[in-house]
């Protein structure tokens, strides 16, 4: 008998949401708990007045007085909203990462003669703004945006800085992301940057899979599939394909079933983006729909067969997704981000990237989110300004990097070294999505042009093309315009 099987009931998002405080958003599953349990007992931090170590970090950086300034980020309330960015540390926290946020701070703060502030508010952009349009150019240095989010307005009101004009910054630096370097370039301008200031947060998709059901039913660990270069959307098909069992005998399928996969709608598209497609490409001359191609249409069928597979239960959003996974009767799930809430899992389970398109793509391919920072456009010594970011880029870069992904992902968060290697082939393919973070056309964020197309039956992708492309391109053409005609 068909099951009657898609959206988990509202009772039962209701019950999951209560387990757990999260984002409300498909991507944005977070943890609220701002890691606060990563201790150390065994490091000694009583050495706070160590000489500064600038060789290979801050080589162009020395000499450089700015006279006890205090250099003012604006940002999200993490006290509230989680995702903590560590700009901010208090001394010998018991935190290994906020430890190491003390370091670079008193390091550069001594270097360079400032003080860093942190003013972590519920209306941080609305603050930012209002005093870039008053010109209040001391007011922030710098602001650094919650997650993934919707920052065309900062590029359309001329409000951010070229990061390519800024004085100090070495943005071909192992500290600057270089996808997003050159995703946020637009006619020659960059608005917005990612370093590894902001490491903590910068977050990606991934495929989480439960151990014990994978040996339950005899299948093989999907990890040398990975280093063999075929793990690939018709892999994940075929792992999932028998899964499905309605165990409790109702012809129902409803959240005690047992799943080959959950994931929240919005997720699979970002299976177009492992596979290469991004919604829009970019050239000197201009912005360029991707949404419609012979290869596009066979990746989207693939995903729309995983999508309607018996054995996938489609989430409500991304809380619903991961606390389903967490009972221990799904098989796969298409994580969307924060790594934090998946401490508590009481079963053993793996990590994998997002599946390739097929085997002859060369690379897997890592959607990120989080991360994005911006300089105002009001400031009045940008060069100050460059050597503070610059520094407390490099500073995050020889502090904070390891300290995360060695203390914390790899000891308390996942479980194995083939997990740990799939994390880091994760952070080494990153790459950064231009309309996931700055969708004039509000139609290709968080990959809804998909996402509709999956949830409405009657839709058919050529179709569904054509009846937005105008609206699309006329939105992403004045956007270029508008930058083009930016100072």
């Amino acid at each position: 008998m068909l099951k009657l099987r898609r959206f988990i009931s509202l009772a039962l998002l209701v019950s999951m949401m209560c387990s757990v405080s999260c984002s409300n958003t498909d991507d944005n599953t977070k943890d609220t708990s701002d890691n606060s349990t990563l201790t150390d007992t065994d490091h000694s931090t009583s050495d706070t007045t160590a000489k500064v170590e600038t060789a290979g970090y801050y080589d162009e950086l020395s000499g450089l007085d700015f006279n006890d300034y205090t250099f003012t980020i604006a940002t999200y309330n993490s006290d509230k909203n989680g995702w903590n960015l560590y700009l901010t540390a208090e001394e010998a926290s018991g935190d290994l990462i906020s430890n190491a946020a003390y370091k670079r701070n008193t390091e550069v703060e001594e270097m360079l003669n400032i003080n860093i502030e942190a003013r972590k508010v519920g209306d941080y952009e609305t603050l930012f703004k209002n005093a870039v349009l008053a010109d209040d150019g001391e007011a922030f240095d710098l602001i650094c945006f919650f997650a993934s989010g919707q920052y065309g307005s900062y590029i359309t009101e001329n409000l951010v800085y070229d990061w390519q004009e800024v004085p100090h910054l070495n943005l071909d630096a192992d500290w600057y992301n270089q996808s997003a370097n050159e995703t946020f370039t637009i006619a020659g301008k960059q608005y917005f940057g990612v370093s590894d200031l902001t490491f903590p947060v910068q977050q990606n998709a991934s495929i989480i899979f439960n151990i014990d059901m994978l040996e339950k039913h005899n299948l093989d660990s999907p990890y040398d599939l990975v280093r063999e270069g075929k793990w690939t959307v018709d892999a994940l098909n075929s792992y999932i394909k028998d899964i499905y069992v309605d165990a409790n005998n109702n012809d129902l399928a409803d959240e005690n079933d047992s799943y080959g996969l959950v994931g929240a709608v919005n997720v699979f598209g970002r299976i177009m983006a492992s596979s290469g497609e991004l919604e829009i490409t970019k050239s000197d001359a201009g912005f360029k729909l991707n949404l419609f191609s012979d290869n596009i249409v066979n990746i989207f069928d693939k995903i729309r067969e995983l999508y309607n597979n018996e054995a996938t239960l489609v989430a409500a959003d991304g809380n619903v997704n991961i606390n389903t996974f967490k009972k221990g009767n799904t098989l796969f799930c298409l994580y969307p981000s924060d790594p934090a809430l998946l401490r508590d899992i009481q079963f053993d389970f793996g990590y994998l990237p997002f599946p390739k398109a097929d085997e002859s793509q060369e690379d897997y391919i890592t959607e990120a989110i989080g991360g994005m920072m911006a300089i105002p456009q009001s400031a009045k010594n940008i060069e100050r300004t460059g050597a503070i970011v610059e520094a407390l880029s490099a500073g995050s870069h020889k502090y904070i990097n390891e300290a995360f992904i060695e203390t914390y992902i790899e000891n308390k968060v996942l479980r194995s070294d083939d997990a740990v290697e799939m994390f880091r082939l994760c952070r080494d393919t990153y790459t950064y999505n231009f309309a996931f973070n700055i969708d004039p056309a509000g139609l290709l964020a968080s990959h809804k042009f998909y996402a509709a197309i999956l949830k409405d039956t009657t839709l058919e992708l050529a179709s569904y093309y054509e009846s937005q492309r105008e609206q699309i391109t006329t939105a992403y053409d004045s956007l270029w315009e508008i930058a083009e005609g930016n100072d």
